[in-house]
């Protein structure tokens, strides 16, 4: 059976045996004279005494009443002894301190939330929160400010925070909020530091003219805040620097893939059609059917890239630049790129003109065909592809199905229109105009005598082709078929549903639209093309809008012979 003593440690009661007590007891007598000298001796002791208070409150936590000896031992091991903290001032004991500091740190070590009073712009809570979650106090006021100016709510959760946040008061409240290990040792450095800030304080204020710092207060407190806002802004349009640095990193390297992948891969193609059996073919396979030579053609495609590529390529190093900073051969780098970009367009230009030099004269060949039928009879035209795969023959979309495809040395292409004038003579006739460019004109005539077209009759149906060939050594220059049919008056002529897309302006009485006038019979007068079908439509229409005219102008009339009758029997009650 043992003794027990009552004691007051910081506020708190404790239960504590007799044997337990006096070793605590010498351990603070201890640290007492080790501090003796020193100026904040009370404060140490006071907050020594809290931190030995607070770990003798966790071990009652575990249901023992009285703390005994081993309790007093463990808060030795976890504060430090004096010799710890002075065996910092002596380099025989620096090894030693900094082994117990260490254990010392992982035993003991934790961290709370408190506002930093030290390193406050406005009342400690950001800087307090940027030591309880280790990172940059800079970034917790980044937050609040683009808060403020999106939201609106900082400034309330700041004040909010400010209310519920303690502030860190004494040297303990200072090591928990910065995670630092609660220990004698640290304790006392602590306390020593703020004592030499006020010491520090003092003297400035009494020997540097304290009457004008106070004069000045004002005036040093706007440049802080305003030098914290422009740091606040600087930061920001820094991230904002570094989020758009990546963008253009990212549309410079998707540009740049797309455009390798284009012009140098099979991946490139483009596409004549989209159903099963469409062709596509690479770009530089429509390349060499557009070009005259292969040196112009990889001269043209080296221009293109260097032109388009060069942008690109320098958006993508500014973003490099704004993620990473600017290198030292940021210079060279940029007038290499300048240089690149001066010799792309020389290249394209060049390939440009020579290839504009092949567009620059037209010329045309005239194939005239007659054609017999009589005024009785109708001339049923009709057209049909004969090789190039529609894009679906059940979607409604013929007219826009394939227009171009190689076909070994030739190439067959879709451009073909096609009008309907009134004949000057009395017999019907059918012009093929096949029509083609070159660098002079004996040279767009023999492209244009080059173009293969084919018509075929089929009882009275003439049917066209909507497709010619060329062959592929001609390269594409602008190569068309236009077909115009001259019909006499009193001749008839119907237009059938495969002609659509290839009528191009049909100029007729009714004013008609050419892909209306499909599926009807079309008749040539003075007044030039007439449909009966549309006509009588037409009259349809016209009646309608008549009867409808008349039926407004009868309820018109009636609300006029109501209007009068009112107005009378007004004037009666008014007598």
């Amino acid at each position: 059976m043992k003794k027990t003593v009552t004691i007051n440690l910081a506020g708190l009661i404790f239960n504590i045996d007799e044997d337990a007590y006096a070793h605590l007891k010498n351990y603070l007598d201890t640290i007492r004279s080790y501090f003796g000298e020193s100026e904040g001796r009370d404060e140490i002791m006071t907050d020594v005494e809290a931190r030995i208070a607070e770990i003798l409150q966790e071990k009652q936590k575990e249901g023992r009443q009285v703390v005994i000896m081993s309790d007093v031992h463990e808060v030795i091991e976890a504060m430090g002894q004096p010799e710890d903290y002075l065996g910092e001032e002596f380099e025989g004991e620096s090894k030693r301190s900094g082994h117990s500091g260490s254990s010392h740190h992982q035993s003991t070590n934790r961290r709370r939330l408190f506002r930093d009073p030290d390193n406050m712009v406005v009342g400690g809570v950001c800087s307090g929160i940027g030591h309880y979650f280790g990172i940059d106090p800079i970034w917790i006021r980044l937050a609040f400010v683009v808060a403020v100016l999106t939201l609106g709510t900082g400034i309330l959760l700041y004040i909010i925070l400010w209310l519920i946040i303690p502030k860190a008061k004494s040297s303990l409240d200072r090591l928990e909020m910065r995670g630092e290990p609660v220990n004698l040792h640290n304790i006392g450095k602590t306390v020593e530091e703020e004592i030499d800030n006020v010491k520090k304080n003092y003297e400035d204020y009494r020997y540097g003219g304290g009457y004008d710092r106070d004069r000045d207060r004002v005036k040093n407190g706007f440049q802080r805040f305003f030098s914290f806002l422009g740091d606040i802004f600087k930061r920001l349009f820094q991230a904002i620097g570094k989020i758009f640095g990546l963008f253009l990193i990212l549309l410079g390297a998707i540009v740049l893939t797309a455009l390798v992948v284009g012009l140098f891969t099979s991946l490139g193609q483009v596409n004549f059609g989209w159903d099963e059996g469409a062709t596509a073919y690479s770009t530089l396979e429509l390349s060499s059917f557009f070009f005259d030579s292969g040196a112009l053609m990889y001269t043209a495609i080296a221009g293109i890239v260097l032109l388009v590529g060069i942008p690109f390529l320098a958006l993508l190093y500014s973003g490099l630049i704004l993620l990473f900073g600017a290198p030292r051969t940021g210079r060279r780098v940029g007038i290499t790129l300048t240089l690149a970009w001066v010799l792309g367009i020389g290249l394209t230009g060049y390939a440009a003109l020579k290839t504009s030099a092949d567009f620059s004269k037209p010329d045309s060949k005239v194939e005239k065909i007659p054609l017999e039928f009589t005024e009785g009879d109708t001339l049923v035209l009709n057209a049909e592809r004969r090789k190039l795969k529609l894009l679906s023959e059940n979607d409604g979309f013929e007219d826009f199905g394939e227009v171009f495809k190689l076909e070994g040395d030739e190439a067959r292409l879709g451009d073909v229109k096609l009008t309907i004038e009134k004949s000057p003579t009395s017999n019907a006739s059918l012009e093929i105009i096949r029509s083609a460019r070159g660098r002079h004109f004996e040279e767009a005539m023999a492209r244009a005598e080059n173009i293969d077209y084919q018509i075929e009759w089929r009882a009275n149906q003439l049917i066209l082709d909507r497709e010619f060939t060329i062959p592929i050594d001609d390269k594409w220059r602008d190569q068309e078929v236009e077909i115009v049919l001259l019909i006499p008056e009193n001749h008839t002529v119907y237009l059938a549903s495969g002609l659509e897309g290839m009528l191009q302006g049909v100029k007729n009485y009714t004013r008609t639209k050419s892909w209306r006038m499909l599926n009807h019979h079309w008749t040539m007068t003075d007044s030039g093309l007439v449909s009966e079908e549309i006509l009588y439509n037409l009259r349809d229409q016209i009646d309608d809008a008549n009867r409808l005219y008349e039926e407004i102008e009868i309820l018109e009339q009636e609300e006029e012979e109501i209007v009068p009758d009112n107005t009378e029997q007004g004037e009666e009650l008014s007598q």
